[in-house]
């Protein structure tokens, strides 16, 4: 096992360019939070806007644009769960604890299906089952973008940002993809740095599942 030296990576030409390109679309996250409307967005380059989503025809802009469209959903999902709640006059005393029923309800929503959906289209079961959890992964990742660091522990009811990351990290269990730990470390990696969280240098373990769990819990305020 090797520890986890960023510093190296980037000596790579590649890598600092791709690191480059990731800063630059981190960065519009916010902006487009903060704009007034989406005209007066300035829309990042080489990133179709989303009326043009059926119509690309690259096959990584594609799953992207899948990926995106599946995270809205969560999060859609989620808020439809608030209101649920709230018309059944059944909502949780704590309103954390309504904040993790909502995500326990649109986490089950996206998957309890997943297999069936994959049967009927002759797909394999753990590849639908691996997507959707990226499209939540990034989700989350995009709620840790906006939340102002000093809430990550505990913002306006909400859990720490990090425990919710990890239950969907618990939710990929079985059979998975040989990219998709690989997919969510990486992921998880990016947005800690440029979020301002110093993961030092931990080890990288055979089992890449591990370090996910490992960066994940290192997001804290």
């Amino acid at each position: 096992m090797e520890p986890l030296d960023l510093s190296s990576w980037r000596d790579d030409p590649d890598i600092a360019a791709a690191d480059a390109e990731f800063a630059r679309l981190f960065d519009a996250i916010s902006d487009i939070a903060n704009a007034e409307s989406i005209d007066n967005f300035d829309w990042p380059a080489k990133v179709p806007r989303p009326e043009s989503g059926l119509t690309i025809s690259d096959p990584g802009l594609k799953a992207t644009f899948d990926l995106v469209c599946m995270a809205g959903a969560y999060v859609f999902a989620h808020e439809v769960r608030h209101n649920i709640l709230e018309g059944q006059d059944d909502r949780p005393e704590e309103l954390v604890d309504e904040e993790r029923e909502c995500d326990r309800w649109a986490l089950a929503l996206m998957m309890e299906k997943a297999a069936d959906y994959a049967t009927s289209n002759n797909w394999p079961p753990e590849t639908v089952r691996a997507k959707r959890l990226l499209a939540i992964i990034i989700a989350k990742l995009l709620i840790l973008r906006l939340t102002p660091r000093a809430n990550w522990d505990v913002s306006d009811g909400h859990p720490p940002v990090r425990d919710r990351l990890q239950s969907v990290l618990d939710a990929a269990t079985g059979t998975m993809p040989f990219w998709f730990w690989t997919s969510v470390t990486s992921m998880i990696l990016g947005f800690a740095e440029r979020s301002g969280v110093d993961i030092g240098t931990p080890v990288v373990p055979v089992d890449i599942r591990q370090l996910a769990y490992e960066l994940c819990d290192r997001l804290r305020p």
